[in-house]
């Protein structure tokens, strides 16, 4: 059993500096593995906030844009108004008063049939 003994010993001190170089060629390896592998989770971090304030920015720009043409959609409504208005005063006399004399729209016949129901918004 000794000569066993001997033996493993002589065994184990031979390749204990091949372990040693495995042990540190490994713990090479995992440090170069983490490396790249904390790059890829920094970059997708950086993707999901670039991507969460871009989406931000989208539904922004989306609710004043929304705003510009609900604000665009009320002028034009104005302007149509105006327009029927002039129309109006134009077919009940043949020449267009001028806007210090309107008092409603009602009070000039028109040939626009519903005509009566609009107020005009620059009185």
């Amino acid at each position: 059993m000794r000569t066993v003994d001997t033996i493993v010993a002589a065994v184990m001190q031979k390749l204990d500096p091949m372990l040693k170089m495995v042990d540190h060629v490994a713990d090479t390896a995992q440090e170069a593995t983490a490396g790249p592998r904390s790059v890829a989770d920094r970059l997708y971090r950086t993707c999901e906030d670039a991507r969460d304030v871009l989406q931000r920015t989208i539904e922004m720009v989306r609710g004043e844009m929304q705003r510009v043409a609900d604000c665009i959609k009320e002028e034009v409504g104005k302007m149509t108004d105006g327009i029927i208005v002039a129309a109006a005063m134009v077919g009940a006399s043949g020449s267009l008063h001028p806007v210090s004399h309107i008092i409603s729209a009602q009070s000039y016949p028109t040939p626009i049939p519903g005509i009566e129901t609009l107020t005009p918004h620059f009185i």
